[in-house]
């Protein structure tokens, strides 16, 4: 049985979320060929939007590891009808690393206020915590490499 790049990236995303012994998930929307799905995780105190999104392919530099993810029209007026929610955004980066955004990170990156392609990068050099910038807007913190799988569902 051959395993898809959708099933590998979400899979790695997911394995972390069901760790949690007071998680629990329901899909909700997805797109194989463009590589996105959306699902419920409640932990019975909070609901949460978990939005998965992968890049496989790295940016080539030679000291900075950096990966794209491109938010399409339609992607964003997904986020943007949930974000008086909880959202998460979990941008998995090739089979190295997930950045997990909250709903300030994806106001920080002004997400929220456009209507057009946006880009969004994740990089960083070593084991350092992670950047992330979209247009001319970088967060203001450094993403930690683990944030996902410490992420304290309430």
């Amino acid at each position: 049985m051959s395993i898809s790049p959708f099933e590998l990236y979400h899979g790695a995303v997911l394995s972390q979320v069901v760790r949690h012994p007071k998680t629990a998930l329901k899909l909700i929307e997805r797109k194989d060929n463009q590589g996105w799905a959306s699902y419920g995780v409640t932990d019975n105190a909070a609901d949460y939007l978990l939005y998965i999104k992968y890049a496989s392919k790295r940016a080539y530099s030679k000291k900075r590891k950096k990966y794209n993810f491109t938010f399409s029209p339609q992607d964003i007026s997904r986020l943007k009808k949930k974000k008086d929610e909880k959202v998460l955004v979990c941008l998995v980066c090739g089979s190295e690393e997930i950045c997990l955004l909250d709903n300030d990170d994806l106001k920080e990156l002004q997400l929220w206020g456009i209507n057009k392609y946006r880009n969004v990068s994740v990089s960083w050099i070593g084991g350092s915590s992670l950047t992330v910038r979209s247009g001319g807007n970088k967060l203001r913190h450094k993403i930690a490499r683990n944030r996902l799988k410490n992420f304290p569902w309430r």
